[in-house]
């Protein structure tokens, strides 16, 4: 399986313009969103490096909505995982879990886990 850096590409604005945040991927039945930036969560805290310069980065993890799962099914802050201690329901969305200053090694253990947990695949959106 590839790093969590390959499936991070930028997202573009309607202008075209990098607006400082990567795609979401899928890893598994879940959603994660793993940013880094002068406005993220993240080391260093700067915007425009390259992907290897960061160290840590602010990561989100949402279970990706099917026919078959209801909403009150969705969290991912109750998966059996070493890593979820990081994790923190978001203050918007309870079923986002949301963590900030994630190291590498630790955001590749969450995209194993979460393949290993379901699909086995990586796609980005």
């Amino acid at each position: 399986m590839a790093g969590f850096r390959d499936h991070m590409t930028p997202r573009i604005d309607t202008l075209g313009f990098n607006n400082f945040r990567f795609n979401n991927f899928r890893a598994g039945n879940h959603t994660v969103s793993v940013q880094a930036s002068e406005y993220h969560y993240c080391e260093p805290r700067v915007t425009g490096l390259s992907l290897e310069s960061y160290t840590k980065f602010e990561v989100a993890i949402w279970r990706t909505p099917t026919r078959n799962v209801g909403i009150s099914e969705m969290c991912p802050h109750d998966l059996p995982f070493e890593w979820v201690s990081k994790f923190e329901p978001h203050y918007e969305h309870s079923c986002v879990s949301v963590a900030g200053f994630v190291d590498s090694d630790t955001v590749q253990q969450i995209v194993y886990d979460l393949c290993d947990a379901g699909v086995t695949e990586i796609a980005t959106r």
